[in-house]
């Protein structure tokens, strides 16, 4: 799980997405779940248009828009790999989700 932490949208908040770097497993705990803790709506967007073979866009607003405060967004990735996102409408909120094979 991830939080979007009160106060993201101001570019002087230097903690924004928490953790910033989230590892997945394959199978195991490969859907990440953001929940916007903030009173500001924020996206969580693919740095690369990353697009899920099952799960289609890995960016929320081409799912269910921005995420309103105290909403939550939810991707399952099905692919290892890592997938930097950011926040579109403020795009100093930067993370990382790491998704690999297994435990080792």
């Amino acid at each position: 799980n991830v939080a979007i932490i009160e106060g993201s949208s101001q570019p002087s908040q230097t903690k924004n997405f928490e953790p910033k770097e989230v590892r997945g497993i394959m199978g195991i705990s490969n859907k990440i779940i953001w929940t916007n803790n903030d009173v500001t709506a924020h996206s969580v967007t693919s740095d690369n248009q990353y697009v899920d073979k099952v799960n289609g866009p890995f960016d929320s607003i081409k799912s269910i828009g921005l995420i309103t405060p105290k909403k939550t967004f939810e991707f399952t990735f099905t692919a290892k790999g890592e997938y930097a996102y950011h926040c579109e409408p403020h795009p100093w909120m930067t993370g990382k989700v790491k998704v690999v094979e297994n435990f080792s």
